[in-house]
């Protein structure tokens, strides 16, 4: 007998508390883990409960779902009536449907640990998939993992990812399968037209509902069987799944298998619907963050266009940029180990007409952090032997930089 689950769950639970969210996630992995391969039924159902607040607290629904429910058949196994009814009770948006009806992605029955590990599997597939679409930032990157991870899980051969730009619904990330070498083939942020390389009106149905398509085979069932894309590829199975972020659509995923019908099975179905409102955040971030560095881009450019140096310091008052006419007035760029205290010395700044070393807390940069508006006319710098007077332009502020520009 092991008991270090029992430590894994307190573990969890210390997280949860001081909100170390992934190291939560692992500890309640490990604890569910471990109480399983120990036979402790009982503190297995807790583990699963206890994660289940843990991510119904942080709003994903669907997974904390997915382990209540694990909770739930674990306590019925156990023979604890009281807690089951207790949770039917307390969560009834998660057990609103007769048993068998929502059941999880692979059912355990009472005697067997086989089909209990493939649930776990599955589980950590899952969560390891959330995870690493959670932790990519950069779009074109995103898209080419979510595409690969998607069509792993699903059992796809071809995949598409349709994002909407200006109005209009484009495929950004396309994915095939190559079964002969169990490799992706990927192009993304291509902004394709779908129009002859997807069923429209498939499409067209999910973007207007936020419903789900699912079809064991195009060709004999279903409301699109006259689609002009089914027909002309006679297409087999099927699956075009909304990427929902808080009832916003973000994307549409489209997977398709044409060797076989019947390929996205329920349990397939289940983890793709656990991955795609993660996948759904995951994109709106890279979004943002993409139209951040085209923001940044455009600021630089205007910056080295300007006939005036710049110069910007951080929040913590430490050199943070500065522009080439900037360097060519000083003879210096960015020093980094330069401490706001050190500015004056370390960029020459004088008082006019003395060798006095410019009061630093007197600099409008350094004013400008707690807010100020100022100019100065009192200071000047050396370059080699040279010197310069400083001009002071008005002081700008961009995000939590402060900026002075400077005239020779």
């Amino acid at each position: 007998m092991n008991y270090l689950h029992k430590y894994h769950l307190v573990e969890a639970e210390k997280a949860r508390v001081l909100g170390q969210l992934l190291e939560a996630e692992e500890f309640y992995e490990q604890a569910i883990q471990g109480a399983r391969e120990n036979a402790y039924l009982q503190e297995e159902a807790l583990a699963y409960e206890l994660a289940a607040k843990f991510y119904l607290g942080r709003g994903r629904e669907k997974i904390a779902q997915l382990y209540m429910k694990e909770a739930y058949y674990c306590y019925e196994r156990w023979g604890a009536t009281a807690k089951v009814k207790d949770l039917e009770t307390r969560y009834p948006q998660f057990f609103a449907q007769s048993p068998g009806v929502n059941a999880p992605l692979i059912l355990t029955t009472t005697g067997t640990t086989s089909n209990t590990s493939q649930v776990a599997f599955d589980l950590a597939t899952v969560m390891k998939a959330a995870q690493a679409i959670s932790s990519e930032i950069d779009l074109e990157q995103l898209l080419s993992s979510l595409m690969h991870m998607l069509i792993k899980n699903a059992g796809a051969q071809t995949g598409c990812l349709l994002l909407e730009n200006a109005g209009e619904w484009r495929i950004d990330a396309a994915c095939e399968l190559d079964e002969g070498k169990s490799v992706c083939t990927t192009r993304v942020l291509q902004s394709t037209p779908i129009t002859n390389r997807l069923p429209e009106s498939i499409i067209q149905y999910v973007i207007r509902t936020h419903e789900s398509v699912i079809l064991s085979d195009a060709t004999r069932e279903g409301n699109f069987i006259n689609d002009p894309y089914i027909q002309r590829n006679q297409t087999q199975s099927l699956l075009c799944l909304p990427l929902l972020n808080q009832g916003k659509l973000v994307g549409v995923l489209y997977l398709e298998n044409q060797l076989a019908t019947g390929a996205f099975t329920p349990d397939r179905t289940q983890v793709l619907n656990l991955l795609s409102t993660q996948a759904a955040i995951a994109i709106e971030n890279a979004k943002l963050y993409s139209k951040l560095r085209a923001s940044e881009s455009q600021m630089a450019q205007f910056l080295e266009a300007v006939p005036v140096g710049i110069g910007i310091i951080d929040a913590m008052g430490r050199p943070y940029y500065v522009n080439q006419r900037g360097i060519e007035l000083m003879g210096k760029g960015v020093d980094p180990a330069a401490t706001p205290e050190q500015l004056s010395e370390v960029y020459q700044f004088y008082v006019t007409g003395t060798d006095q070393i410019y009061p630093f807390e007197k600099l409008p940069i350094i004013r400008a952090l707690s807010g100020e508006r100022t100019r100065i006319d009192d200071v000047e710098f050396t370059k080699t032997t040279q010197l310069f007077p400083l001009k002071g332009g008005e002081l700008l502020s961009l995000m939590n930089k402060a900026m002075l520009p400077m005239q020779s």
